[in-house]
């Protein structure tokens, strides 16, 4: 089955790369993302700035990088961690493909649209809370966790958020890591 009503994420930098795939797909999308679309469309006009050699004054956490291999990386130190996740997606996708996006999507979290139907919704399982669809996919962005003893609670309770949101059909592959984890107690 390839044919989900959502697409659950755990972060927006997953609900936008899934937007883009989906988006090339044909399909129409609904987006629904920390934030919505304003500090994303900020932070692409500044890239784009500073890829074109000119000042970033669009966004303050760029404007310290005189140009993008700098930001790039920067995003790969521990202080730059932050940016990392949006570098990548800017490298991955471009920054066109990412702003055609957000002018093709339906910006859930925009009053105006958010009753607007899509074909496919994607969403960070923090905005799902309360929400179901039929047919629910969960992203590949829930990661192990880097730690001994497993899943946070915060985490665990995410993910729980996320495959309750499924009424009748629920792939949850993307979680298999935590059914082979070898916890005692």
């Amino acid at each position: 089955m390839s044919d989900f009503d959502a697409i659950l994420c755990r972060t927006n930098a997953g609900v936008i790369a899934q937007a883009i795939e989906q988006h090339a797909q044909g399909k129409t999308v609904k987006v629904t993302m920390s934030g919505g679309f304003g500090g994303l469309r900020k932070f692409c006009e500044a890239a784009e700035m500073l890829m074109n050699g000119e000042s970033p004054w669009k966004f303050p956490a760029l404007q310290a990088f005189n140009n993008w291999p700098d930001v790039q990386a920067y995003s790969q130190t521990d202080e730059g961690a932050e940016l990392r996740s949006m570098v990548r997606l800017a490298d991955n996708y471009g920054v066109d493909a990412i702003v055609e996006m957000m002018a093709n999507c339906i910006d859930g979290a925009d009053k105006k649209q958010r009753n607007k139907q899509a074909d496919v919704t994607i969403i960070t399982a923090h905005k799902a809370k309360g929400l179901e669809w039929n047919r629910v996919l969960i992203h590949g962005d829930f990661k192990p966790a880097k730690s001994e003893t497993g899943p946070s609670e915060t985490d665990i309770r995410l993910m729980y958020v996320a495959v309750t949101r499924a009424k009748l059909f629920l792939d949850a592959t993307a979680l298999d890591w935590v059914f082979n984890l070898d916890c005692e107690g």
